[in-house]
């Protein structure tokens, strides 16, 4: 296999991790945290996940079914308003079906060219290209849902690629949990504490001072113990 392939293999298997980690965090939240009107992306939690599973869900037809300089037409309208639940349900197996696909794929046929029909538009692309858009359009928009937690108060997952390869690295103990809830910030179950979100030096699972309670800011200590 070559590195570009494996390279390719290795975002997909971050992207699935990255979105369980979001699906998993986001199931603490009560329905109207996930569906509240937060003004960002579209609109809330709940419909921009939607967004960008269904993203990903209209995109694998283009890539695994479209012949070699085929046209692809790409769906048009609104995402499916479906629960948390089923997304839950529906996007493993989409993430199987991309790493099925992608593992059965030569390297010339990654860079045949595949029309894609767009209102007003119908631009020629390689498959690693489409690719790569529906990667970069998921981690845009799961930025989009960590910033919406933030606003709601609550800690983020940590999903940085680094935080995946700190979890899936196999000589780090995991206690006992599932990968997948291996956290990076202590080496330690991904239990959240306010207190270890408002204080870590991890960027993805510090809360805005706007969001902290006053008893979780740091207060500066006494004069006999700072350094001098």
């Amino acid at each position: 296999m070559s590195f570009a392939k494996h390279l390719l293999l290795s975002d997909i298997a971050y992207s699935a991790w990255a979105n369980q980690c979001l699906l998993d965090g986001c199931s603490a939240f009560t329905g109207e945290e996930l569906e509240r009107d937060l003004r960002v992306s579209h609109t809330s939690i709940l419909a921009t996940l939607r967004h960008f599973y269904d993203g990903e869900r209209v995109w694998l037809p283009s890539l695994r079914d479209t012949p070699d300089l085929g046209t692809f037409l790409l769906p048009q309208g609104s995402a499916p308003a479906l629960s948390l639940d089923v997304l839950k349900q529906s996007w493993s197996k989409l993430w199987y079906d991309y790493r099925h696909w992608l593992q059965n794929q030569s390297e010339s046929s990654l860079g045949v060219e595949l029309t894609v029909q767009m209102p007003g538009s119908g631009p020629r692309l390689p498959r690693w290209k489409i690719l790569r858009h529906v990667l970069d359009h998921s981690q845009f928009h799961r930025g989009q849902v960590v910033a919406m937690i933030r606003a709601l108060g609550h800690c983020p997952p940590a999903i940085n690629r680094m935080d995946y390869w700190l979890a899936n690295e196999p000589a780090r103990p995991t206690y006992g949990v599932d990968k997948l809830n291996y956290c990076p910030m202590g080496r330690r179950p991904r239990t959240i504490n306010p207190m270890d979100c408002f204080r870590s030096f991890h960027s993805q699972c510090a809360l805005p001072k706007a969001f902290a309670p006053s008893s979780l800011r740091r207060k500066p200590a006494p004069e006999s113990t700072r350094e001098s």
